[in-house]
């Protein structure tokens, strides 16, 4: 697989020559995604089936993101191609693989790092703020200031998901 890999870089810097910035993003993506088994397996050797299973290893090792399991999808395609236009294989075994299960334990694991014990808002103080924000829409409501109205829902939607996922408003030091 290493071999088209080297195969695919070479072809890209005949095409694009200028875009060395995406040469080494795609090289530091091949030396994050693809273990030494994998690249020095036969490309003839590769199932779609092998595939799900090392990329639910590689996803639940390396905690990926959907965008980045996208990425390493896109890279698997690119060096499959490379391996059918030589002739050596016929279909891309890349898109032969169920994606749903990655893409589901990418959403996991990004589930997972929310930790729910750490809320920055208690649940009573969550209850206190929606009384008020309710008791301000029906004073809204009734005297027609449709622009607080709408102002007062984006601050309600703002302490719901910051009670949701506290880790993405958490303070940065």
């Amino acid at each position: 697989m290493a071999y088209y890999f080297d195969c695919y870089i070479r072809d890209y810097i005949e095409c694009h020559p200028a875009n060395e910035k995406t040469i080494s993003n795609t090289k530091a993506e091949y030396a994050r995604y693809i273990d030494e088994e994998l690249a020095n397996m036969d490309v003839r050797d590769i199932t779609p089936k092998y595939l799900e299973k090392y990329s639910i290893n590689l996803v639940t090792r390396l905690s990926l993101k959907v965008s980045a399991f996208k990425n390493y999808k896109s890279l698997l395609n690119n060096i499959f191609q490379a391996a059918i236009e030589d002739m050596i294989i016929c279909q891309n075994p890349a898109k032969g693989m169920n994606n749903k299960t990655c893409y589901s334990m990418c959403e996991q694991s990004l589930r997972s790092c929310l930790d729910y014990d750490e809320k920055l808002i208690s649940e009573e103080e969550m209850y206190r703020i929606e009384a008020e924000l309710a008791r301000r829409r029906e004073f809204h409501k009734r005297y027609g200031e449709n622009s607080f109205y709408l102002y007062d829902m984006a601050i309600y939607q703002l302490v719901v998901d910051i009670y949701k996922f506290p880790k993405l408003f958490a303070p940065v030091f």
